[in-house]
């Protein structure tokens, strides 16, 4: 960080350990704490979900990348490790700046699938990423909610609203006299699942019952 004594709540991290924000999740050592995005990236999950709304497994996937995000590359890591347990294949679309989402969906591999970790870049764009992946009849799963409620096919992942009302609670703390050093870093303990018919009847798709009941909101 850019200052060793200013108190810093960061509230939506990947993972701070491996980048080296914090020295441990249970005391952070430093002048930093907050709140993760997940405990783990869950792509594993995401593809068996997704697996139950298309009714087949996905065999060539694309993953979403930026690579000005530091937390991107254990995320790409884990999809990669999710894709290789079924069997697919999976290649990296690179999406660093607004203007180059116009040529993003031009992949080698003529995916069947897309993948869209949580990023605040993809977040700005996520209603015109989902234009494009109902365009091109791509089936998108998401990492963040934000997405789906854009017009995106399907989320699944830590309910991240509760790291901002927990954010204000440790920013008390911290005010009351708390070092950031002894807060623990938070991960979500809450897990949704959001889908929206919407973009699955764009998409040919019927969601099925057995997923509709295990969905915490449908959007319409």
């Amino acid at each position: 960080s850019i200052t060793q004594s200013i108190p810093i709540v960061f509230l939506i991290v990947a993972d701070p350990l491996s980048s080296g924000i914090v020295e441990s999740i249970a005391r952070p050592g430093k002048n930093v704490t907050g709140f993760t995005q997940g405990p783990q990236f869950l792509w594993g999950k995401r593809l068996d979900l997704l697996k139950e709304l298309l009714g087949r497994q996905p065999r060539r996937l694309a993953w979403l990348s930026n690579s000005g995000n530091r937390g991107s590359v254990d995320n790409w890591l884990d999809a990669q490790k999710a894709a290789a347990t079924i069997g697919a294949d999976i290649v990296q679309i690179a999406l660093s700046k607004t203007d180059e989402l116009a040529t993003t969906f031009e992949t080698p591999n003529n995916p069947d699938a897309l993948l869209v970790p949580y990023d605040f870049l993809f977040s700005t764009l996520r209603r015109r990423i989902a234009e494009l992946a109902a365009a091109k009849q791509l089936p998108a799963v998401y990492e963040n909610r934000s997405h789906v409620l854009a017009g995106g096919l399907m989320s699944y992942g830590g309910d991240v609203r509760e790291n901002y009302r927990q954010g204000a609670g440790y920013v008390d703390r911290i005010l009351k006299g708390a070092r950031p050093a002894d807060l623990p870093v938070v991960s979500p303990s809450r897990f949704e699942l959001v889908l929206n018919k919407s973009a699955a009847k764009a998409l040919g798709l019927e969601i099925p019952a057995t997923l509709l009941a295990l969905a915490d909101e449908v959007i319409e």
